[in-house]
């Protein structure tokens, strides 16, 4: 084993420059990709102003609320400026939040507490209204709520013990805590198992379609170890042709798993995604199935070139099929591609014990198979 990773090493160290490339660019692409949606998704954003008049909670969480939602960006701004860019066009559209607010809403009141501005070009004034309109009713809601909580209180000799604000506190504590209108349903007595989301852009789906064509790209030394000039000398060594590819297998596995546990690291500092202990066993089954995948597949190719395209294909077809490319309908009349499509394996978050035994099986078949030619 020693002799052929030194042996390994000698002919890295003849391109370091191709080997270092593609080792690398699943993590420079993803990290560039991922950047560049955001940037795009924030200058996508429709910028709304807001002008608060009063410093109070119940204003605040107006402002907070509006936020999180994904088609806006909210820009806290004075009246005249803010008022001044709607005339520029640099805002869709101005709402102010009156001083007196949290009072009004102390009080009961739910109307005329927002002031709205829009322009002739304004088109998101009445989605923004309507979505400001209902935060209202919410708060008008929940303040009638405590009064009636501490009229119950009084009643029953309880009136010392809350107050309006503690009550209305514990109730947005409540809600943010619990969720409230999440409602699971099921069919025939069937348990509808959540799985996490991987959506288009999930780093870790883009990391595993890049590593995969890296990965395939990297293994063209099995087809230059089969040349007419080199696979004579197998006759003469210690080990056979067979032996010797997995050995290398096992040197180009531990190559990989290095460089995924430092895309762990650097997706965790650059993309502030968490460092939990499944994603270990998703790389791992990941990595081990497209390790003997494209040794496979190599290995019935003689051109490198034409091995080139081949992997080019098969990639993209695994990216078609592995569930975040295609239309659900479509992946249940194809299931059984789940397992042995490499994406696939990777985003369903389990280890795949079918795929990883199939492989391992079809290589040990090439491997008997190239043990008896051989002898």
């Amino acid at each position: 084993m020693k002799h052929i990773f030194i042996t390994r090493f000698y002919q890295w160290k003849k391109q370091p420059l191709s080997l270092f490339a593609l080792l690398l660019l699943p993590i420079i692409a993803t990290i560039f990709i991922v950047h560049i949606f955001h940037e795009l998704k924030d200058d996508t954003k429709i910028p709304v102003g807001i002008v608060l008049e009063e410093d109070t909670s119940f204003a605040t969480s107006i402002v907070d609320a509006l936020q999180q939602s994904p088609l806006v960006r909210i820009t806290e701004l004075q009246v005249d400026e803010a008022l001044h860019q709607l005339e520029t066009h640099q805002l869709d559209s101005v709402f102010i939040i009156k001083d007196g607010y949290e009072e009004l809403i102390h009080k009961g009141m739910r109307n005329q507490l927002l002031v709205g501005y829009q322009s002739n070009l304004s088109f998101a004034y009445a989605p923004v209204k309507e979505t400001l309109l209902s935060i209202v009713q919410q708060d008008a809601g929940r303040s009638k709520a405590a009064h009636t909580v501490l009229q119950l209180a009084n009643d029953n000799g309880y009136g010392d013990k809350w107050t309006w604000e503690d009550i209305t506190m514990r109730s947005k504590q409540t809600q943010d805590e619990e969720n409230l209108i999440s409602t699971s349903f099921s069919f025939d007595n069937q348990i509808n198992a959540s799985t996490p989301s991987n959506g288009l852009l999930n780093p870790w789906t883009i990391w595993a379609a890049f590593s995969m064509v890296c990965t395939f790209l990297i293994f063209d030394w099995v087809i230059r170890e089969k040349s007419t000039f080199i696979y004579s000398r197998y006759a003469f060594m210690k080990d056979s042709y067979a032996v010797f590819i997995i050995k290398n297998l096992i040197i180009y596995f531990l190559l990989f798993l290095i460089c995924d546990l430092a895309t762990i690291a650097v997706f965790h500092y650059s993309l502030n995604q968490d460092i939990q202990f499944n994603i270990l066993w998703q790389i791992l089954s990941f990595r081990f199935i497209v390790i003997l995948c494209a040794c496979i597949i190599a290995n019935n190719f003689k051109k490198v070139f034409a091995y080139y395209g081949f992997s080019l294909m098969f990639s993209i077809l695994c990216m078609i099929f592995s569930g975040n490319y295609m239309e659900k309908f479509v992946l249940q009349k194809l299931t059984w591609m789940n397992h042995l499509n490499p994406l696939a394996v990777f985003q369903d978050h389990h280890l795949h014990y079918v795929g990883i035994t199939v492989y391992i099986v079809f290589f040990f078949i090439w491997f008997t198979r190239k043990e008896l030619s051989n002898a």
